[in-house]
């Protein structure tokens, strides 16, 4: 570990190297393996993980909010019959007033075909 950390590398170098003068061909070499080959790995290994623990935050919060799309659009229609789609484009132009109305009548459909019952 100190090798690869490189933190008292000199002492524990210069100690090898008092006993066998050939030590500094294995330390070259080590640190080369260590430093380039295995802390590469290392760092591939956790991005991955952390990769994957990031998807699966991902995934869960975007089935939380869609849940909670469903059951506010069901919430606060009248009648518990849901919003009608008159309420429904109005909300969706004040919300984003860039929006094509195509894709409000796609989300309001897929609000309805997703509905509670």
């Amino acid at each position: 570990f100190i090798t690869l950390t490189t933190a008292n590398h000199p002492d524990v170098f210069m100690e090898a190297y008092v006993k066998n003068r050939a030590s500094p061909l294995f330390f070259i070499v080590y640190l080369f393996v260590t430093l380039y080959f295995f802390s590469s790995v290392l760092l591939a290994v956790v991005y991955a993980h952390f990769n994957e623990l990031e998807k699966k935050k991902f995934r869960k919060l975007f089935l939380h909010k869609r849940e909670a799309l469903r059951l506010a659009f069901y919430v606060l229609g009248n009648d518990g019959e849901g919003v009608n789609f008159h309420d429904f484009m109005l909300f969706m132009f004040e919300y984003k007033p860039r929006i094509p109305e195509y894709h409000v009548m796609c989300i309001f459909k897929a609000l309805q075909k997703g509905s509670i019952t």
